[in-house]
């Protein structure tokens, strides 16, 4: 990606668990020589109330590709900031180290130094202490397989195709029968392009 197309960027997600510890993972991959890095750039210089950005690493140490982690949801205190920022974003940067490690980003280019990434993270605003190892061991999960995504190409339109009937964890109504009658009456009042 970096050695021949440097304004290319791919998309990885990844949701796993349930509950208060739910992970989901929206991420982008980048060449920060592209179009990556003025919207890294961007995104950490625009800071809001509730929608923080962070390096994600450890104490003065960030990690490789430089990922910028960003909150799904408005935080609210100091506590579920703690938790972003804490488990969310310590699951993150662990990950990404995990994936430098594993030769994952030498996919994408021969030199992963170029590549930055910004990480969406979701923490469910009810989540406790109890939910914390969870937290961790669902994103950890969710920002490596996002990222494998990502560099694999997929889903690939066939895989978007084969389960385009796939109900979402949040999506309503929860009744399935209803859910699928719906989707036909809706897929039903559009005609293919001709």
């Amino acid at each position: 990606m970096c050695d021949a197309r440097p304004n290319l960027i791919l998309f990885g997600e990844a949701l796993r668990g349930e509950g208060n510890a739910v992970g989901h993972i929206d991420l982008a991959i980048g060449n920060r020589e592209g179009h990556m890095g003025p919207a890294m750039l961007n995104a950490l210089s625009r800071q809001s109330r509730g929608h923080s950005i962070l390096l994600a690493g450890t104490p003065n140490l960030i990690v490789k590709p430089p990922t910028l982690t960003v909150t799904k949801v408005t935080i609210q205190d100091g506590v579920q900031a703690g938790r972003m920022f804490g488990v969310g974003q310590d699951a993150t940067a662990k990950a990404i180290a995990d994936e430098l490690e594993a030769g994952t980003f030498n996919l994408l280019t021969t030199d992963p130094e170029k590549l930055g990434i910004i990480c969406a993270i979701f923490i469910h605003w009810d989540a406790n202490a109890q939910d914390d190892e969870n937290i961790f061991r669902n994103n950890y999960w969710c920002v490596r397989t996002a990222i494998q995504r990502a560099a694999k190409g997929e889903p690939t339109a066939k895989q978007v195709i084969d389960g385009r009937n796939t109900k979402h964890v949040f999506a309503v109504p929860a009744d399935p029968t209803k859910y699928a009658e719906t989707l036909a009456l809706m897929r039903g009042e559009f005609v293919k392009p001709a």
